[in-house]
């Protein structure tokens, strides 16, 4: 339907879909929010909005729930994903999405970890604690993964690193049109095609080392990338 799907959870609760389960839309929006953790099957929607798909744990992780299905497909023209969580997001097994728009903000410990089918546009992806080490990893498939001019770039704040990749042969690229940074931790960007920077597309650490690797597979094919 066009209505917005809302998962109610009640107070001090947790979202658990097993493995297989799923929540599906024609083209309305998706909300699943909890105090604890949410582990997602799969959510789907063809709603082009900038509120097509939201996932919110106020105090706990957002967890892959399973094979079955891609965590989060929303590939609808002008949809965006906005994730939100206080301990992890895709942590300890990355969140498979296809996906158009993604803004991610985890507030303490854990990393964010992405593995898109195709290209994404990341358009906030922070680790907003000073004090925790947790880095933010994001692969895409094919496709163009691009740091979103006008958005908040890509920043963490703590000690982790920051790890983008770009998989899919001649056509796995990664352009910076906007701020990549890191307070402590290194900066590795990384594509089997092209890395290109934008005006506004800097990269800084204040202490880690910074890699940049064009033609990362050196062969015209899809690579492997390591650490998702």
């Amino acid at each position: 339907s066009a209505e917005t799907l809302i998962v109610p959870v009640t107070p001090g609760g947790f979202v658990f879909m097993s493995d297989g389960a799923l929540i599906q839309s024609v083209t309305g929006t998706i909300s699943v929010s909890a105090d604890g953790n949410v582990t997602l099957g799969g959510l789907q929607t063809l709603n082009g909005t900038s509120s097509a798909v939201s996932v919110t744990s106020r105090n706990g992780a957002i967890v892959d729930g399973g094979l079955i299905h891609r965590e989060i497909v929303a590939s609808a023209v002008g949809s965006s994903v906005t994730l939100s969580a206080l301990t992890g997001i895709g942590s300890v097994d990355a969140l498979e999405t296809t996906i158009v728009e993604l803004s991610a903000v985890n507030r303490g410990t854990g990393d964010i970890r992405i593995a898109e089918s195709d290209g994404v546009n990341l358009k906030k992806m922070l680790q907003e604690s000073g004090t925790a080490s947790g880095g933010i990893y994001v692969v895409s498939g094919t496709g163009t993964l691009r740091v979103l001019s006008g958005g908040s770039g890509v920043e963490v704040k703590g000690s982790g690193v920051i790890d983008l990749f770009a998989d899919g042969g001649d056509l796995g690229n990664l352009v910076a049109d906007a701020e990549v940074k890191s307070q402590v931790g290194s900066v590795t960007l990384g594509a089997d095609n092209n890395v290109t920077f934008g005006v506004n597309g800097d990269v800084s650490s204040t202490s880690g080392a910074i890699a940049v690797s064009g033609d990362f597979d050196g062969s015209g094919t899809p690579g492997t990338p390591g650490g998702y």
